[in-house]
């Protein structure tokens, strides 16, 4: 890896993409070291870069879901109008 994303909206450098350091972090193994910039070191969250992105999955097939009975859908149906209409 020779660069990361700030993908942290909330972090100063959010969208930069940043050339990543050899160094280690003197703040732990949860940090890594990237060049700002002007050229100077800076140690960075992971959590707040693209390296922590989890792998995106793919959308389940539609087969693979459970189905669900119109005989089980109807009385949960009846039963969820009924309640609207005590609360009202």
């Amino acid at each position: 890896m020779s660069h990361v994303t700030i993908t942290d909206p909330h972090h100063f450098l959010f969208g930069y993409r940043l050339e990543v350091l050899k160094e280690r972090s003197g703040r732990g193994p949860a940090y890594v070291v990237v060049a700002l910039p002007d050229g100077r070191p800076r140690a960075v969250r992971i959590a707040s870069t693209n390296l922590a992105e989890t792998p995106i999955t793919p959308h389940p097939n539609a087969a693979d879901l459970p189905r669900i009975s119109a005989r089980t859908l109807i009385p949960l149906m009846q039963h969820l109008s009924a309640s609207q209409g005590d609360s009202r």
